[in-house]
């Protein structure tokens, strides 16, 4: 299966997308992301930051994954997200990265 990208999708060039990965309309792929095969993102969905996301992980409608912490103390440090394989993020779910402490 070949990867299936909307045209209406803004996916980086540096973004490593797996072969069957499936990309809805209007999502937002960054460069420092990793997607694993069989995952889906639905449509408006915004992934970013340094996030590797495993293999047969889907994104419903509204999923923010890898954005910076809502954290005020949060000063730019290069922290990431990794998610496994075979996860759901339901509609308008938000996965931020994490903060030094």
């Amino acid at each position: 299966m070949t990867t299936n990208i909307s045209h209406l999708a803004e996916v980086h060039p540096d973004a490593k997308i797996a072969p069957d990965v499936r990309i809805g309309p209007f999502c937002r792929v960054g460069p420092n992301v990793s997607l694993g095969a069989g995952t889906i993102l639905d449509n408006n969905v915004s992934i970013s930051g340094h996030t590797t996301m495993g293999k047969g992980n889907r994104c419903f409608p509204g999923v923010v994954i890898g954005a910076e912490p809502q954290d005020v103390s949060y000063k730019g440090s290069p922290t990431e997200v990794r998610i496994g394989d075979e996860n759901v993020f339901r509609e308008c779910v938000t996965v931020n990265r994490g903060t030094e402490k």
